[in-house]
């Protein structure tokens, strides 16, 4: 019966060695844990910062105007008024492109909506 002493003795130096790796681990984890948490805050805040800059910057106000012959034409106003008449004639359909094309000697803009070339006719 020896042996049996032997292995029993042998499983519990095992078992021992086991438990202490374990806690070894679950030491170095949980200090690798503290050591990155700061960095995971600073890494938000870093994202964050730059999403607040994308985000004014999104936000820069336009205005474009074109002067031809003693008048004044809103490019702003002639994209809201082509978009307009676009949703007027096509109810279900967004609108993803806008062209239009300013020709101010005669005071007229045709615009091109999601590359539907029909020519339409805006006066301004």
């Amino acid at each position: 019966m020896p042996q049996k002493k032997d292995l029993k003795k042998t499983t519990k130096a095992v078992e021992e060695k086991v438990a202490k790796t374990a806690k070894a681990v679950t030491d170095e984890v949980k200090t690798a844990a503290r050591k990155a948490a700061p960095a995971a805050k600073k890494a938000a805040a870093t994202a964050a910062k730059k999403a607040s800059k994308v985000s004014s910057a999104a936000m820069t106000e336009e205005e474009i105007y074109i002067e031809f012959g003693g008048k004044s034409v809103d490019v702003k106003a002639l994209v809201d008024q082509a978009k307009k008449a676009f949703k007027d004639e096509h109810k279900r359909t967004s609108v993803k492109k806008v062209q239009i094309y300013v020709k101010p000697e005669t005071g007229e803009a045709y615009y091109v909506i999601n590359d539907l070339a029909e020519g339409k006719k805006i006066d301004f």
